[in-house]
């Protein structure tokens, strides 16, 4: 059996699907060493791109796992305390990324309304902002305090049959108490549950440290972003292969799945970044024309900057957009500058096979 065909969700109450198994750190620890230890990128040893990201020569294992930083359910918290006890066991750290350069894809929390009859069971969303447009997870706040406020009340109202109590009164004190009785254009939504989040998991023995992906980004990405840009043809040819050949291993005709290809325009290619202002995030094409960079972001054009320094650092001083990864390039960095064992989702799991071919 393929490991793709392994990786389905369990059925029964309470079991995990973990692969490979705990066990087998050890060995993966290794034998990812090795494979980093012997590799270049952009003709610099990937060992001196790991010391600048991880910020120490240390060899020590690092054990990494990211997700949005959301209303968090069980299927994704797991991966925190099965990222801490990894560490433990390869006496090393484990580092959770608050991916926070996502949008948000809704402003409401959905819930299953309970029924004694399994198939009666729906699922419904109890809003809680109210927000035209995407906005990205680090540039978000609560609009809507008195809709906001009264999520307790309707979250009683639609949990109050179901067979257990969940623990949402006590997260929803420690959310609160990071917000104070009126949001602030200060105060971020992301912080706020992160730090509801990470009080439980203290609380019950996880100690990851933690970092928000649009911080990392700023403060370690954009050199590769900048020679990635640079490369782009080229990249862009591997990038569009990888997903044309996950698509004919698994029989996909949709052209969105398991991402777009990155296509050109007027010349121009597109970037696998997206570029952010205002907490709004834009496709984005480039091209290098003599020692200067044309670009077109949304539907406009922008003007032409010189080809000098960091292009990531320019881009964002000249035409004031930040430059941030999109979902493959993600994972493929973290994966690459940060993690000696990277714990996915089933679901990234398996678009990450795209991130292996590249």
């Amino acid at each position: 059996m393929k490991r793709r065909d392994r990786w389905v969700a369990p059925h029964e109450d309470g079991r995990l699907l973990i692969d490979p198994p705990l066990d087998s750190l050890h060995r993966l620890c290794e034998l990812n060493h090795q494979r980093l230890h012997a590799a270049e990128v952009f003709a610099q040893p990937l060992r001196e791109w790991r010391q600048a990201w991880r910020r120490t020569t240390s060899d020590s294992p690092l054990v990494v796992t990211g997700h949005q930083p959301d209303w968090i359910h069980p299927g994704v918290w797991i991966k925190h305390f099965v990222a801490c006890t990894g560490a433990r066991r390869l006496n090393g750290r484990s580092l959770h990324v608050s991916i926070d350069t996502d949008v948000i894809k809704m402003w409401a929390l959905v819930l299953p309304r309970y029924a004694a009859e399994a198939s009666k069971v729906a699922l419904e969303g109890i809003p809680y902002d109210h927000r035209e447009g995407e906005i990205i997870w680090a540039a978000a706040t609560i609009r809507d305090n008195e809709l906001f406020r009264a999520l307790p009340d309707q979250f009683s109202h639609m949990t109050s049959t179901w067979p257990f109590r969940p623990i949402f009164s006590e997260f929803w004190q420690r959310l609160t108490a990071q917000i104070g009785e009126k949001p602030s254009p200060r105060w971020l939504w992301a912080d706020a549950l992160d730090h509801a989040r990470r009080s439980f998991e203290t609380e019950w023995g996880a100690g990851n440290d933690e970092v928000s992906a649009r911080q990392l980004w700023e403060e370690k990405a954009r050199s590769f972003l900048s020679d990635l840009l640079r490369d782009l043809p080229r990249f862009r040819d591997i990038y569009n292969q990888a997903v044309r050949a996950y698509r004919r291993r698994h029989g996909l005709r949709s052209r969105q799945h398991p991402v777009p290809e990155l296509v050109e325009l007027d010349g121009m290619l597109e970037a696998p970044c997206w570029f952010v202002q205002e907490g709004r995030r834009y496709r984005g094409w480039v091209r290098k024309v003599g020692q200067r960079w044309e670009g077109r972001i949304g539907a406009t054009d922008r003007r032409p900057i010189a080809d000098e320094g960091c292009l990531a650092s320019r881009i964002a001083d000249i035409w004031g957009f930040a430059v941030y990864p999109r979902a493959l390039l993600t994972t493929l960095m973290l994966r690459l500058f940060l993690a000696d064992v990277f714990i996915h989702g089933i679901g990234g799991a398996k678009y990450d096979e795209v991130t292996d071919d590249i």
